[in-house]
């Protein structure tokens, strides 16, 4: 057995390796994985291990699996060609981290333009939330979605655990367009140290993220995250 298999966490390294053979072209949509034994001996893992990564990657829609045939790789919905650049729960799905969600406010907001990159005057209901790994409180996400979205889903959506941003792309994917991005740091605000637990001193990193279709002046969404940038100094972000 390698040493790594005392890491609670070793499938992770088994599904970086899957998902750079991805991303390297190998294995096109339809095309065959490694076997599991292949894995195992080229990873030098366990069954178990490869197992869970290839299971979460299953539950993901990366790959599918044929019974008695082997694993293969998924095609991907064109619909959500821009998650992985501009969702953050797509990529920390990625990096194997779950984060647990609570909302902390829930109200209508009109637009002042301040972030450069939404009109002013534009009429949404925002939902605020604060982003926990295990008890640690390590983001704050704002979303903007119209008054007739929210409509739409407040009665199905669980704000609590599902990501809007990827509920949006499964409405208007096909149709989204264009994304304007304006990102920036600063100090935090009483607020954020509150919710946060951090101290004055602590510099913040603030994106801000507004979704256009075609034909339209007003964001689908918007999509405000900030974050401490210690959490972003940590290696896992850098990798």
């Amino acid at each position: 057995m390698s040493k790594r298999e005392d890491s609670a966490t070793l499938y992770l390294y088994v599904k970086q390796h899957i998902l750079k053979l991805l991303i390297s072209g190998k294995y096109p949509a339809d095309s065959q994985l490694p076997t599991e034994y292949q894995l195992m001996k080229e990873l030098n893992v366990g069954r178990a291990t490869v197992r869970a990564a290839l299971s979460q990657l299953e539950e993901e829609g990366t790959i599918y699996k044929r019974q008695g045939v082997g694993t293969f790789v998924s095609k991907k919905d064109p619909r959500f060609k821009f998650e992985p650049f501009i969702s953050l729960s797509f990529m920390l799905r990625i990096l194997g981290i779950e984060l647990s969600k609570k909302i902390v406010e829930q109200e209508d907001f009109i637009t002042t333009g301040e972030s450069g990159v939404v009109p002013t005057g534009i009429e949404y209901k925002r939902i605020k939330r604060v982003m926990y790994q295990e008890d640690a409180a390590i983001i704050i996400d704002h979303n903007l979605v119209s008054l007739e979205d929210f409509e739409e889903i407040k009665t199905s959506f669980n704000c609590d655990t599902e990501s809007l941003f990827h509920l949006m792309l499964e409405k208007y994917g096909n149709d989204v367009t264009t994304i304007k991005t304006v990102s920036i740091t600063r100090e935090p605000t009483l607020e954020d140290c509150k919710l946060l637990k951090i101290g004055v001193d602590e510099e913040l990193v603030q994106t801000t993220r507004a979704i256009y279709i075609k034909n339209s002046e007003k964001p689908i969404m918007v999509q405000r995250i900030i974050v401490p940038n210690h959490i972003l100094e940590l290696p896992l972000f850098l990798t």
